[in-house]
């Protein structure tokens, strides 16, 4: 193992299944970094760990008790392209986000071919618009964490638990978000800055497949 590489720990939060497809993508990575490629890997999904903050903070402990270098969560339905371990990496960034396609319901909606489903994606930059693919790369303001690379020195400077169902908001009182949110939000209050490269997109597995 060459130490100069960089370190990724890939991450799946799972209830006990992980898509076939995913499956299919993580053996890549795994081949191509026994056969040169630019980064080292380990590979930890969690096992029947709910709810889903619970998961997360279970692997950020095996992280941080690891030497790896970086996080690179991936949710048990998403499938990225091969390519976005690397294009990730490449960034050098604290925090850097893929885009997932997230499915919404619209009551306006509910008569369309879709039966009110629509999507949109899961990183919102910091005009408060959810960005679109193929748009550069954003600052932004939240992720969710279904394709997201977060490097080590994020956790060793954040107050724990990283990931939590509620925050405070402006007055003081509980807001509910997604444990994923809570993260981005705990990460830029200590002064990291998150980015989203809208030119890595995965396809998201909900009883369809959502792709591009």
């Amino acid at each position: 193992m060459d130490s100069n590489k960089p370190k990724v720990m890939i991450a799946v939060p799972t209830m006990g299944s992980i898509n076939t497809l995913l499956v299919a993508v993580i053996a890549r990575w795994i081949a191509d970094a026994f056969n040169g490629g630019k980064y080292n890997l380990s590979f930890y999904p969690t096992s029947c760990v709910s709810p889903v903050d619970r998961a997360r903070e279970e692997i950020v402990d095996v992280f941080l008790d690891s030497d790896c270098t970086h996080l690179f969560w991936i949710d048990s339905d998403t499938v990225p392209k091969f390519e976005a371990l690397e294009t990730l990496l490449s960034h050098d960034a604290d925090i850097v986000s893929g885009l997932t396609p997230i499915i919404i319901y619209d009551e306006e909606r509910k008569d369309s071919d879709s039966n009110g489903f629509k999507k949109k994606w899961n990183c919102v930059g910091r005009d408060e618009k959810h960005l679109t693919p193929n748009t550069g790369v954003k600052k932004i303001m939240g992720a969710g964490g279904s394709c997201l690379m977060v490097k080590r020195r994020v956790y060793e400077a954040l107050d724990r638990p990283c990931y939590k169902f509620t925050y405070k908001d402006d007055n003081g009182k509980d807001a509910n978000i997604s444990e994923d949110i809570y993260f981005c939000l705990m990460a830029r209050s200590k002064g990291f800055e998150p980015i989203c490269d809208t030119s890595v997109t995965a396809a998201h597995y909900k009883g369809i497949f959502w792709d591009l």
